[in-house]
């Protein structure tokens, strides 16, 4: 038998935990003066619940989230995979000699972000003509900032 400190220490779980698991009957355990003391047995079983678990909940999300992106490229007209992912698809179609679109292009988002990148350069640089001209009130100022 372990004490829950150890027993803690090896589910990598607080000794508080390990004591409501005892009394929830998740862990089979004895209370001796006050403190716990548990059977390794039982946290070997508890370890391998809580991985299948663990790899249960895993599956389950990846589910969820493979649905929520097919419902969203639905809803918003977009084309929908089916078996193979997006990059094996294009690649694949490429391989084949076929021209595909990309919906991103479509949609003018690369012409946004291509806008957006030349508007910061543009004033990233327009600050540094202005600092390096002195228009911050003289040379000692200009050269503080910069």
């Amino acid at each position: 038998m372990l004490s829950a400190r150890a027993a803690a220490k090896r589910l990598s779980c607080a000794q508080d935990y390990v004591s409501k698991l005892c009394r929830e009957g998740k862990l089979r355990g004895q209370q001796i003066n006050g403190a716990w003391f548990v059977e390794e047995s039982s946290i070997v079983k508890f370890e391998a619940s809580r991985t299948n678990a663990k790899v249960l909940r895993k599956e389950t999300l990846a589910a969820q989230r493979k649905e929520e992106a097919r419902a969203y490229r639905i809803a918003n007209g977009l084309p929908v995979q089916t078996g193979l992912s997006e990059e094996k698809s294009s690649t694949a179609k490429v391989a084949e000699g076929k021209t595909f679109s990309l919906p991103y292009i479509e949609s003018g988002k690369i012409g946004f972000a291509v806008g957006a990148i030349l508007l910061v350069s543009a004033v990233a640089f327009a600050g540094g003509v202005v600092r390096d001209q002195g228009v911050f009130g003289n040379a000692k100022n200009a050269a503080a900032l910069g």
